[in-house]
């Protein structure tokens, strides 16, 4: 399990967390040396969505009285994005050459409005656009979407026009923290547009990090003999779902002169190899990879467009903790010097305090006391997360899963306590005294709400144990214990 080091308040962390708006990821994916695929990928959080609500009714609903009589209804959105692609950095907007267009628009219908609200429920997209390799610039323009759009795999066109760092609120810096992206603003993308460059070094060998799916969400189908394995493309950020397996693909021309690869998985903040794995390709099976045909707009008829023949290999990315990895590539030819892949495993919803070692330890103040934490808080990073470990490791209840259950749970309550019962006058809602009780009791089995003619309002919240009493303290939503379960007496 792993948390970051870079030192930041809980409500820093919050803010920089939160969605600013739409991600669109740009990869090439080589057929040859000279020509590729290039994905294109859209990632739209519901809440980036304006919504409609409305009823929807299918053919065999109009003939059937009872499915009118429900009148269930739903709620439904519609965007459009629109990709026009230049060749080259021109200079001249009159000489320009348009190469391709690609037009994405897409119907999302959910059942309830809370999921309209649901920052990790995500409307997905991936087009694939046949392309020559080259230097390519693209315009982007996008319809009913709120905030601003996320690029990666792509650069700014002018050193003034590089977006914008919500982690710092100021223009764009180097990072390679998982926290903050870089946004463009609408009008930046239409007018100046963004550069695409070949993502792979002449001398470098394609590795495309792919996820196992099943057949309903599939993108990627392989297939030797009649063995079918289906994928997910992960994306020019390598991002792998935290445990999850995931495999690598690498594409037949660029290792057919090659006798073997080495390849491992390695650690650099304990300088260690998790994992190796040494290929002979002779032996090897390579698979006929697919595109999904349904939405992927890969081909202009519709058609599956049969991929060259690939590598895939299977990594133990289940059993790694929330960390970045190296994945390292070795080969036989002569004055080889490893090839270094960054990947990393992501907690898409990971608690907001597992973000920073100093902010996870700083909230164990409500179990633990604050003699035990104030010291640890002194110490080095290395010792804060041997700390860290140490408390939670022990108390995880299925040892044989990547995941912590209890430290969730925990690093959870936090948050809702947070988002639920922060107030004008008591910000850090984690701090307030339904907060507290809340992270340490969990959600109560009753709440009941009164509302005395000559007193302020209460609220019962109903436990296992009892009864706890609080009572507005201002007209704001802040609410203080006035009462707790009496202990049983013999």
């Amino acid at each position: 399990m792993g948390v970051y080091a870079q030192k930041s308040s809980y409500l820093q962390l919050a803010q920089s967390t939160q969605p600013k708006g739409f991600d669109i990821d740009f990869d090439w994916f080589y057929v040859n040396t000279d020509s590729a695929l290039l994905n294109v990928f859209v990632q739209i959080p519901l809440q980036q969505l304006a919504f409609q609500r409305e009823n929807i009714i299918s053919n065999e609903e109009l003939l059937d009285s009872e499915s009118l009589e429900k009148n269930d209804s739903k709620y439904i959105t519609t965007y459009e994005i629109n990709l026009e692609i230049y060749k080259g950095d021109y200079e001249d907007q009159n000489t320009r050459e348009l190469v391709q267009r690609l037009f994405i628009v897409d119907t999302v219908i959910v059942d309830t409005y809370e999921q309209t609200l649901n920052p990790y429920l995500n409307s997905h997209h991936l087009s694939s656009i046949p392309l020559d390799v080259g230097t390519y610039t693209l315009h982007i323009t996008y319809q009913f979407i709120k905030g601003l759009a996320s690029l990666t795999g792509v650069s700014p066109r002018k050193e003034n026009d590089s977006g914008f760092d919500f982690r710092s609120n100021n223009r764009r810096k180097k990072s390679d923290t998982h926290l903050g992206k870089s946004f463009y603003a609408a009008s930046s993308l239409q007018e100046n547009g963004v550069l695409l460059k070949p993502s792979i070094e002449a001398d470098q060998i394609p590795v495309y990090f792919l996820e196992q799916a099943d057949y309903e969400t599939y993108q990627y189908l392989s297939q030797q003999d009649n063995e079918l394995s289906y994928f997910t493309w992960i994306g020019s950020t390598n991002r792998v779902s935290y445990g999850s397996t995931a495999s690598i693909a690498v594409p037949y021309y660029s290792i057919s002169h090659l006798n073997s690869l080495d390849i491992d998985i390695y650690d650099a903040t304990i300088d260690s190899i998790l994992w190796n794995k040494k290929i002979t390709l002779a032996s090897h099976p390579f698979y006929s990879l697919r595109s999904h045909s349904k939405g992927s707009g890969i081909s202009s008829d519709g058609h599956d467009v049969l991929m060259h023949n690939f590598l895939i290999i299977e990594l133990p990315t289940e059993k790694l903790n929330n960390s970045t990895y190296q994945l390292r590539v070795s080969t036989d030819a002569e004055a080889n010097t490893p090839q270094i892949i960054k990947f990393h495993t992501y907690w898409k919803d990971m608690p907001t305090s597992l973000y920073q070692i100093d902010v996870a330890i700083d909230m164990l103040r409500f179990i633990v006391g604050d003699e035990t934490i104030d010291p640890v808080l002194k110490q080095s990073n290395k010792e804060k997360l041997a700390f860290f470990n140490g408390f939670w490791n022990p108390k995880d209840p299925i040892a044989t899963t990547p995941e912590n259950e209890l430290m969730t749970e925990y690093y959870r309550r936090i948050d809702y306590a947070y988002k639920t019962f922060s107030t004008t006058s008591e910000p850090e809602g984690y701090q307030s005294d339904q907060g507290q009780l809340y992270i340490k009791m969990g959600p109560p089995l009753d709440i009941e709400r009164s509302f005395p003619t000559n007193g302020n309002v209460r609220e019962i919240w109903t436990y296992p144990n009892g009864e706890y009493i609080f009572t507005a303290s201002s007209g704001f939503g802040d609410f203080k214990l006035i009462s707790t379960p009496q202990k049983l007496t013999n």
